[in-house]
């Protein structure tokens, strides 16, 4: 999420959505997934509760429809990467390859799914030739999946 929703429970930040929703959440801390369904038969097994600031989501939707986040500006924020998969929110401004991935240490894998031609995109700072890397740019707003070699800090 770019912001800081004002109400940080799933139903809230979902609330103007129609139709059935979906939303994962992947935690690389303990590699485990949590989820959230407006159609789940038994609200125990809705097991996200809450959207934060800086964490990447993917929704499902059974109607093309746009999510519009309302909440507080977050100017400094620091994602705490895992060695191996992190999925994780980018919120800043400026979004041109490598300069977000330039102060991690590298190697860093970057993939990205939200693509107009529902296609993943790859970024990976050893690739042997740069025309592989498919993705150039991070969009605020957007998850993505990021693969560090070691446990470090990125700050964004």
């Amino acid at each position: 999420l770019p912001l800081q929703p004002v109400n940080s429970s799933v139903e809230y930040v979902i609330k103007d959505l129609t139709g059935q929703i979906v939303v994962w959440y992947y935690n690389a801390s303990n590699d485990k997934w949590t989820v959230y369904d407006t159609n789940a038969p038994f609200p125990w097994l809705n097991t996200l509760h809450n959207m934060d600031y800086g964490k990447a989501y993917w929704l499902k939707s059974t109607i093309n429809q746009i999510l519009t986040a309302q909440g507080n500006i977050v100017t400094d924020y620091t994602i705490g990467l895992k060695p191996g998969w992190n999925f994780v929110g980018y919120n800043m401004s400026t979004g041109i390859m490598p300069s977000p991935i330039s102060g991690l240490t590298t190697p860093i894998v970057a993939w990205a799914y939200h693509t107009p031609e529902d296609e993943w995109e790859v970024y990976d700072t050893e690739a042997p030739f740069p025309w592989l890397n498919t993705l150039t740019n991070m969009t605020a707003g957007k998850g993505y999946w990021i693969k560090s070699s070691i446990e470090q800090d990125w700050k964004i």
